[in-house]
């Protein structure tokens, strides 16, 4: 569309619509902030009232001064980006279940989902990624997820690289989910650069996609929250990862996102068990665990304090019986004492009676 009226890009919506294709529209628009956000909030209510289907995304390019209207949904991305975000944030909930460190618990509490919400920086972006996290505090997620079927890799990778940069360091990991076009028969996951899922190989790849608390919170956290430079991680200095999704998990979620894309069954061979019953089954029992051991911790502690309690009832009566020797000593010994005061009481009066008699014979003579 060559600068086109707001009606006109309501009847070309439209139009797109009604003959059910799949396409991306572009057109001249005016780059100023509040042209865009009027036009993004004009479309949805007048699309609304008209009973018509939004575009899936709706995207500025600043350096062409074009919107693109993302028309190309399909079932497989939009069941994708959905599994992959659940997946995600059920491993958010396990780790807050999981971890001893109560600063950590803080940090991830905080992270909310931003969903499809708009990444907008003033003259440098005006896009929708598939789906973001990061902490409810920040206007734009630290995290950022594109699924992408259909673009070329090059536009995809294009598109991370400007949410990174055009932030102004608050998205800072993109992930990026790679279904090959048309057949959707491989998918390739870019935090590493390596093969998720491949038809053609019999053994599928092993691994796994681990997120640091820096990836979700942002910096200004200590380093052991932080994702380590390449050369450290070559080097072999490593940390442990807050959150973690496994090559098996996302492959899963891939698999049952193009079983509904095709109308077919769920794959028998990786979707016997939806991973969202999985995790939480994982994290019910984890918890039982932990709950087990804490129990056992307090039956120890109660045990400790039963066997002090014994001691000092032992000590207490030891105490009290070396208190009645004494007091049994110190009465005798008081006895003892009477009774030789009584001796010498009596001693002094025969002395006296023998002395008195003595002076009496002497006055006789």
């Amino acid at each position: 569309l060559q600068n086109p009226t707001f009606d006109q890009i309501v009847q070309c919506i439209a139009d797109i619509r009604d003959r059910d294709a799949k396409c991306f529209v572009t057109f001249d628009w005016p780059e100023e902030q509040e042209q865009l956000d009027n036009l993004a909030s004009r479309l949805d209510d007048r699309l609304h009232q008209l009973d018509i289907i939004a575009p899936q995304r709706l995207e500025y390019n600043f350096p062409s001064k074009t919107i693109c209207l993302d028309m190309a949904e399909t079932p497989l991305h939009s069941q994708y980006g959905f599994l992959t975000l659940l997946l995600f944030w059920l491993a958010i909930d396990h780790s807050i279940l999981a971890t001893q460190d109560a600063a950590s618990r803080l940090l991830l509490k905080t992270i909310i989902n931003f969903s499809t919400q708009r990444l907008a920086v003033k003259g440098k972006l005006w896009k929708q990624a598939d789906w973001g996290l990061g902490p409810a505090t920040d206007h734009l997620p630290s995290l950022a997820c594109e699924v992408s079927f259909g673009q070329t890799w090059e536009n995809v990778q294009a598109k991370m690289v400007q949410y990174i940069k055009s932030s102004t360091g608050k998205i800072k990991t993109g992930i990026i989910f790679n279904i090959e076009y048309p057949k959707a028969n491989k998918v390739t996951v870019s935090l590493y650069a390596e093969v998720l899922y491949d038809d053609d190989v019999d053994e599928q790849p092993t691994g796994q996609i681990d997120l640091y608390l820096s990836d979700l919170t942002g910096s200004d956290l200590p380093l052991c929250y932080c994702r380590p430079p390449s050369d450290r991680r070559d080097a072999g200095i490593l940390r442990f990862p807050q959150i973690t999704v496994t090559y098996y998990q996302l492959r899963d979620a891939f698999l049952k996102a193009r079983n509904i894309h095709r109308g077919e069954a769920c794959c028998d061979d990786y979707a016997q068990e939806s991973h969202s019953e999985e995790i939480a089954r994982r994290i019910t029992e984890e918890v039982a665990q932990r709950m087990a051991e804490k129990d056992d911790k307090i039956g120890e502690v109660e045990h400790k304090m039963a066997e002090m309690e014994r001691e000092r009832a032992k000590e207490k009566a030891e105490m009290a019986r070396c208190m009645a020797e004494m007091e049994r000593e110190r009465a005798e010994m008081e006895r003892e004492r009477a009774k030789e005061k009584a001796e010498m009481a009596l001693m002094r009066r025969k002395m006296d009676e023998v002395a008195e008699r003595a002076e009496k014979k002497n006055k006789v003579v």
